[in-house]
């Protein structure tokens, strides 16, 4: 017989509800840590100097061209950059896995600040931002870029204004083993952010020399000492 002080009694139990798979997976995530590189975070970019000046060569094309930073966004060309020896001054990022994915030494002279996303996706040149920018020296790629087991190859791009085409034309380059890319004055900025992501990681495997003109190559003999035209496109207008 069920008597009424029992009755509250059972009454009285905490009832259990199952916990399901992803509000595990979501707590778990959020409260893995990972083992990264001491960091800054900040909460605005108005507070630093450095990522000012970071957001204002990722946006404006004529401080990208003044300054001598190369911003890459996203892990994987960033990694790319750091497995050819290249350190980055400055890595932005929004969450700490983002950095882990870098695998920086502890040590590392990067300056690594970690900041909201809102602040990361005003200065992306993506319909959606990685998380993550890197900031590297311009002049130091052009100076230690050297192609690796080169062919006597050299091309010569004349006049490609297309981002995505110039990118494509320096992905062949560096997968055929050319030992170098010249550019002519009429070609798009090799530098610019399009270029930089449809060459995936080319510009840090072949060297490529820009301002190149017609008279130059031959008399410079930048495309070596019997330079011989092997292909060639012509628009007949």
């Amino acid at each position: 017989m069920l008597t009424m002080s029992s009755a509250i009694l059972r009454l009285s139990l905490p009832l259990h509800h199952p916990v399901s798979p992803l509000a595990r997976v979501c707590s778990t995530q959020a409260d893995q840590k990972f083992d990264v590189p001491r960091y800054n975070k900040i909460n605005s970019w108005e507070n630093n100097s450095n990522l000012k000046t970071l957001g204002k060569i990722l946006s404006s094309k004529r401080d990208r061209v003044r300054s001598d930073s190369l911003v890459l966004e996203g892990t994987r060309i960033i990694k790319e950059a750091l497995s050819q020896g290249f350190c980055p001054s400055v890595v932005v990022f929004s969450r700490e896995k983002l950095l882990w994915q870098l695998d920086l030494p502890k040590d590392t002279a990067s300056k690594l600040y970690h900041i909201p996303y809102n602040n990361i996706k005003m200065w992306t040149d993506l319909s959606t931002s990685p998380g993550i920018m890197a900031a590297f020296s311009k002049e130091e790629i052009v100076n230690k870029v050297v192609a690796k087991s080169p062919l006597p190859l050299t091309l010569v791009c004349d006049n490609i204004r297309q981002p995505d085409n110039l990118g494509a034309v320096l992905r062949v380059a560096a997968a055929a083993g050319a030992r170098q890319v010249l550019l002519t004055p009429g070609c798009v900025d090799v530098w610019a952010p399009k270029v930089v992501r449809a060459a995936a990681g080319a510009h840090f495997l072949v060297p490529v020399v820009e301002g190149v003109g017609w008279g130059t190559v031959a008399r410079d003999s930048l495309a070596g000492r019997w330079p011989m035209v092997v292909l060639a496109d012509l628009v007949h207008g």
